[in-house]
């Protein structure tokens, strides 16, 4: 059975979609979605995509380890809505004595910019069918393996 042959205009066309939607998926991600909120039960950073609201069965559990009235506008982050969904307070709660010191004076924001160049050195660090990007020579390398 011979496969149908495809265009070099059908597979740029196609190259061209799966690229802005990679395009589109990294300024969803990263870009609209901001860096920088706290969950308000264990206090870490999060984008805010992805705190959520606590559910009534969470509001029951919060009430016996926070004394804030304002349960209800709290923002939650996915590792303590699974222990809140198992009804247990999170480990790392600020109940159980995690905290962030004060921020210090003097500490510049932190940019985009510096998460953007860290997420490309990810990214040239990331084996490619079997090669690496080495930023420093700017040159892709094999990727060594040990066979038995």
């Amino acid at each position: 059975m011979d496969l149908p042959e495809v265009s070099d205009v059908q597979s740029r066309q196609d190259f061209e979609m799966r690229r802005s939607h990679s395009y589109r998926y990294f300024d969803e991600a990263f870009l609209k979605n901001d860096f920088g909120h706290a969950c308000d039960v264990c206090d870490r950073l999060w984008f805010r995509k992805y705190l959520k609201s606590p559910t009534i069965a969470h509001l029951a559990v919060l009430r016996t380890e926070f004394v804030d009235p304002n349960l209800a506008e709290f923002s939650v982050c996915n590792t303590c809505r699974r222990s809140l969904n198992s009804k247990k307070t999170p480990p790392l709660a600020k109940t159980n004595g995690f905290r962030y010191p004060p921020k210090p004076r003097g500490l510049p924001a932190l940019r985009m910019a510096h998460f953007t160049q860290a997420t490309i050195h990810a990214k040239q660090t990331t084996p490619a069918r079997g090669r690496f990007y080495c930023a420093e020579t700017s040159t892709w390398t094999l990727r060594k393996t040990n066979h038995l």
